[in-house]
């Protein structure tokens, strides 16, 4: 066998005559055929169930931007769910616009898989939909809520050797 450092010309040096001419064929095909892998988009994301998609950067900033656009038409201003999901989609397109090689955006993403932040925005916008229809931020009318101090709770909590 060869060590993985054999260069092309030392390897294709060894093998002669019509043989030769077989091999270097052969890895100019090799060669072409594995050139998009290579120097394009990433084979797989090593994740289970979760495949590499070359287009995951485009889906992604369109996704972040239709959540955008779903918190400001669906949740009221002010509300600290809409807040957070808008400066969180905000600081991912900042990244994505600025970032157009999907292995850089990874990195200055926190070194997260595009297809996993993509899949991630795609349940935010159905949670989104789920808050709009719940309103959590509204209370009942007639809602009654019990104010406890900082630290009140652990003084009206029984102390270990009175609970045995």
């Amino acid at each position: 066998g060869y060590k993985a450092t054999t260069g092309r010309s030392e390897w294709f040096g060894r093998v002669q005559g019509a043989d030769r001419g077989d091999a270097m064929l052969r890895f100019v095909l090799l060669s072409r055929a594995l050139r998009p892998l290579s120097r394009g988009y990433k084979a797989t994301t090593g994740l289970v169930g979760l495949d590499a998609d070359p287009q995951a950067h485009a889906k992604l900033v369109e996704e972040l931007r239709g959540l955008l656009n779903d918190a400001k038409d669906k949740l009221p201003e002010g509300v600290a769910y809409r807040n957070d999901v808008e400066a969180m989609a905000m600081a991912r397109l900042e990244v994505l616009e600025r970032e157009t090689d999907p292995e850089e955006a990874e990195s200055k993403l926190g070194e997260v898989q595009l297809e996993e932040l993509l899949e991630e925005t795609v349940e935010e916008r159905q949670l989104l939909a789920q808050m709009a229809e719940w309103k959590p931020w509204e209370v009942p009318e007639g809602h009654q809520v019990e104010i406890i101090e900082e630290g009140e709770w652990l003084r009206s909590q029984p102390k270990e050797e009175e609970q045995h």
